[in-house]
């Protein structure tokens, strides 16, 4: 009985192994992300959108949810620089889903906030705030902001599967050129180049050697011909990432949606 008793105990207490860790978030992702493709002045790109009302009004989803949440409750962050990213960015992201899923008579994530410390990771309760401003900035790699996604309309889309420690490197570059030939990003009009807000709320990030500033790290990982000195900035979209709002801000644009 004793025995049995320590593998119940253990069982309760011991993280879980990185390969299951965001196994319920997956699913999550698969039942939720809506891929959408479009047709822009610069080629073929992605803008994933998110249907909440899908993940909030089924048992299932629900069930993941709550699954996902009990396993961050005790599970600590990595400690290797790749696999701690990738946790951080993947915490960030399934928590505002979980916001936005318990709150779907708001508007806009402007409107839960990002302040309120709900969410357990190993024992310690964290704010959005926290995670994104305190844990993942830090880490000194900018091309964290096309991956961390705020539910908006204007954040990055959301991608589709988990990021992995393995492949963060590879993956964050595909978010930031992928974002890159999205209009709600960056365009070009009558000749001047409109940058994406988020270049500018956080320029200090850009700042760094390998890149000088923002229009560095733009001539970096953006199409040659929005390269350039940036001269307005993209009014930011905080409407939730739906389907709706996301092809509804894509055709103001004169973006088409490549149907399947």
């Amino acid at each position: 009985m004793k025995f049995l008793a320590l593998l119940i105990t253990l069982s309760i207490v011991m993280p879980v192994q990185a390969d299951n860790l965001w196994e319920n978030y997956s699913k999550i992702l698969k039942a939720g992300i809506v891929e959408l493709n479009f047709s822009g002045p610069h080629g073929q790109f992605q803008h994933n959108a998110f249907d909440y009302k899908t993940i909030a009004s089924k048992d299932e989803n629900q069930k993941l949810l709550k699954a996902q949440i009990d396993v961050l409750k005790q599970s600590p962050a990595p400690t290797n620089r790749y696999d701690k990213l990738a946790f951080w960015i993947n915490a960030y992201n399934f928590f505002t889903i979980v916001d936005v899923t318990n709150k779907l008579d708001e508007e806009s994530m402007k409107d839960i906030g990002w302040k309120n410390k709900r969410h357990l990771i190993n024992g310690k309760k964290h704010s959005l705030d926290q995670i994104e401003h305190e844990i993942i900035r830090p880490m000194n790699d900018a091309r964290i902001h096309f991956a961390v996604n705020c539910a908006s309309v204007s954040c990055p889309g959301l991608k589709a599967a988990p990021f992995t420690g393995q492949g963060i490197r590879k993956e964050l570059t595909e978010q930031t050129k992928g974002a890159f030939l999205n209009p709600l990003h960056l365009r070009k009009e009558d000749g001047e180049l409109y940058a994406t807000k988020l270049l500018d709320w956080f320029e200090e990030d850009f700042e760094i050697q390998l890149f000088g500033n923002n229009e560095g790290f733009i001539k970096r990982y953006a199409p040659k011909d929005l390269n350039g000195e940036i001269e307005e900035w993209i009014d930011y979209n905080w409407q939730f990432n739906t389907k709706e709002n996301v092809v509804k801000a894509l055709k103001k644009l004169k973006v088409e949606l490549i149907e399947k």
